[in-house]
């Protein structure tokens, strides 16, 4: 149930010890915590994944995914991960505006 869950946390502690060595392992971390999540249809552990990828790499690919991921939902944007996942889609639209 939780492994997507266990990559994810891998990868996140993997990007707090902040070593560019590294990114492949956090990179096959994330995709490993995507295919698992895609597998199991959990939409939420998608969207964390999709944050965990974005915070790590904020590039537009990432943020473009994040937002990919939330427009899938169609109910729940009181939860925690719902509302984290906008403010960071917000925090980076007014960056550039």
């Amino acid at each position: 149930y939780a492994l997507s869950e266990i990559h994810r946390i891998r990868a996140e502690i993997l990007v707090k010890k902040n070593i560019k060595a590294n990114d492949e392992l956090i990179q096959k971390e994330l995709d490993l915590a995507d295919e698992v999540a895609s597998e199991q249809n959990a939409l939420s552990f998608e969207l964390r994944n999709a944050m965990s990828r974005y915070v790590w790499k904020n590039t537009p690919g990432t943020l473009q995914n994040l937002r990919s991921t939330y427009g899938r939902f169609t109910e729940g944007f009181e939860t925690k991960d719902l509302k984290e996942a906008k403010e960071l889609m917000e925090e980076k639209a007014s960056v550039h505006v």
